[in-house]
Parts: structure tokens; C-alpha cells; sequence
């Protein structure tokens, strides 16, 4: 009998089985990967590794994208979404809109294993959070002051209701959400987006790859299907699709940019490497 759990966050994949075990995640981050590897073989909790490597970038604020000080919305604030979804069980656990709580990925775990709802947002999620023993403190920074100011004093140009840098109070992106972000199946593998979230998840990215996969094709193929679908409508949107097949096999497929880089560390490598994929549509 396969032993197999599929953990995927809006972009991180974990998969464990007896043929292996293999962390994934978006983007140049080799040191998240590093950190969800480290402490896989220390626990062996798949849930602590993707756990250790969100909350390595949230800390490190990798990109200025993940975790506080990131994107401020049009009143200078920073908010956080996450989600952690499980491919054998089919739960999930979900935040968006966290405010004043630093730790997203930990309070999506606490909504995984602690409640039997999906998603918490606003201050709802703030409140359970601090109920669960989070601390809550600001998560706007030097930088992110400085950048919305720089906003104002150009008359709020770009005009945020059309550019994304600059969020609509209570806007909620594809992370959060199940399918978007994030999805996974331990029949038939996990996906996970990552980009333009307002455009990725009209389309359920993650899902489409996850059902292409069950339909025999391989991740590759699959995240290309789940792009093409949206370049279909938005051909100048920027984006990415990273997939995993039940056997640990990945393939990632883009949009919008020149490449695509993501990290890999699986049982066969020395340490975490960074690969890239060439995308359509690039500039």
C-alpha cells in the first residue's frame, strides 16, 4: 500500500510517500524550501515543514510580497492571507485579511486542526488568532509607510482600482482561497498559483491542474492547461501554475514574465536548487 500525503499553502507543495519526499515552492526562496525541508527530517510532521518554511518568509519578508510590510492597501495598512490544505483528509484551513497578527500560516494551521470551518477573515481572524494565544502588533513597516506615501503624493497614482500594488480595503486575494491558491488531492496530486490573484482565481488554477493530473495528464501539461485557460481572457496577465503527480514528478507553467524561477528539494539532491521555466507571453 502507497503511503502518500499531498500538504500544499498558496506556494508551497509537500509530498511524502514511500517513494519519497519532495518540498516545492515558488519563486527564488531557496532558504523557505531549506527550512520546510529542515524540519521535515526532524519531525517528520509534514504539516511543521510547510509550517517552518511560510514562516521563514513571512519573518524575512521574502520580496517584500510574504508577510508583514508587503503591499499596503489604499488606507497604508498591510494585511495576510494564507491557507494550508490537506490532500488526504480534503480539509483545509484558511485566513484572509489578518490584521495585526504577524503569523498567517500559523493561524491558517490553528483553523485546520482547531475548527471545522474553512475560511476566517478580517477581524474575525485577528480575534481568533488572539484567542489562540497570537500576539497582535502592527504589521506596517518603514518601507511600507514610505511606499504608500509616495502613493499619496502622487495624486494616488497608479490608480490602485486598476494595479494591484495598491489593495482596496478588504480586498481578498486567490491565496486563501481553495482551488486558487492552493489544492490538493492525494489521487491525483496538488497545485498551487501564484501571481495576478484578482485575474488567477476567477479560473481555480490550482484545482484545473489538480483535475487535469486525475485525467492522466502529467504536471507539466496540467499547469499549462491551467494557464492557457486564463490567457485565453487576460493573454497580458503574470502568473504561474506549480503541480505535483501522486508518483512526486513537478512541472510548472507561466505567463506573463520572461521566466519562472521555483525551488526544489527532494531526496536525491545535496541541498535545495532553484529551476526555471520559460513563459508564454513574455514581455
Amino acid at each position: 500500500m502507497r503511503i502518500l500525503t499531498f500538504f500544499t499553502v498558496s506556494w508551497i507543495l509537500l509530498y511524502r510517500s514511500c517513494l519519497g519526499r519532495l518540498v516545492i515552492n515558488t519563486w527564488r526562496f531557496p532558504e523557505a524550501a531549506d527550512a520546510a525541508w529542515s524540519t521535515l527530517l526532524n519531525t517528520n510532521d509534514a504539516v511543521d515543514a510547510l509550517e517552518a518554511g511560510c514562516s521563514y518568509c513571512e519573518a524575512a519578508q521574502c520580496g517584500l510580497t510574504v508577510g508583514f510590510g508587503g503591499s499596503p492597501d489604499e488606507s497604508g495598512e498591510t494585511t495576510l492571507d494564507s491557507l494550508i490544505f490537506y490532500g488526504k483528509t480534503m480539509n483545509a484551513g484558511a485566513i484572509a485579511n489578518l490584521r495585526r497578527v504577524k503569523n498567517a500560516m500559523s493561524v491558517a494551521r490553528h483553523v485546520l486542526q482547531h475548527t471545522k470551518h474553512t475560511l476566517l477573515s478580517g477581524d474575525q481572524a485577528t480575534a481568533f488568532a488572539l484567542a489562540m494565544g497570537f500576539s497582535e502588533e502592527s504589521l506596517i513597516t518603514d518601507v511600507s509607510t514610505q511606499i504608500w506615501a509616495n502613493w499619496t503624493r502622487n495624486n494616488c497614482q497608479p490608480n490602485f482600482w486598476q494595479v494591484k500594488l495598491f489593495q482596496c480595503i478588504r480586498r481578498v486575494g486567490d491565496s486563501p482561497m481553495p482551488g486558487a491558491g492552493a489544492y490538493a488531492d492525494n489521487a491525483a496530486g496538488a497545485a498551487c498559483a501564484t501571481g495576478n490573484g484578482d485575474i488567477m482565481m476567477r479560473f481555480l488554477p490550482s484545482f484545473l491542474a489538480v483535475e487535469k493530473m486525475r485525467d492522466g495528464a502529467s504536471p507539466a501539461e496540467a499547469a499549462k492547461i491551467a494557464v492557457a485557460r486564463i490567457v485565453e481572457f487576460y493573454p497580458e496577465f503574470s502568473g504561474a501554475v506549480i503541480a505535483v503527480s501522486v508518483n512526486g514528478e513537478y512541472g510548472a507553467a507561466c505567463n506573463g514574465m520572461a521566466e519562472f524561477p521555483f525551488a526544489v528539494r527532494d531526496d536525491s539532491l545535496n541541498g535545495t536548487i532553484v529551476l526555471t521555466t520559460d513563459c508564454t507571453n513574455a514581455p
